[in-house]
């Protein structure tokens, strides 16, 4: 099976894991998604491999997310910052990284896309208890 397809196979028995309680991801292939997390060099296969972490939900991934935060680029880190937020509802963890983003980041080029969710993560967040550092 071609990687590309393979990804995606992962990503859908994730999903139906999830849904059913049945199926899901192998610890094999969790530790094959990690490893190929940590030494894929392209973005759009990085966010893909987080969303799919995300999915399987073990917040052991958390530290190996959290580092696509930093950037350079921007597709891993908005897929990061979603997951975080999102996925595992941990916005408050992550306002100081929110506000950054929203400010604007060098890296963040294009689209914006980073900017974008952080901004939509923190309005959803608002409706919520008022953080400060958010506001200012």
């Amino acid at each position: 099976m071609e990687r590309r397809a393979y990804l995606q196979d992962l990503r859908n028995r994730a999903w139906e894991g999830a849904k059913t309680g049945r199926g899901g991801l192998t610890d094999g292939e969790l530790d094959w998604l990690v490893q190929e997390l940590q030494q894929s060099t392209d973005p759009g296969e990085q966010a893909s491999i987080i969303k799919t972490l995300a999915i399987v939900g073990k917040l052991a991934h958390k530290p190996l997310i959290e580092s696509f935060l930093a950037g350079p680029e921007p597709d891993p880190a908005h897929m990061a910052l979603f997951v975080l937020c999102r996925y595992w509802d941990l916005t408050a963890d992550y306002i100081d990284v929110i506000a950054d983003f929203i400010r604007g980041i060098e890296w963040d080029t294009d689209w914006g896309e980073c900017r974008l969710w952080a901004t939509s993560i923190a309005q959803e967040y608002l409706l919520g208890p008022l953080e400060p550092q958010l506001v200012d």
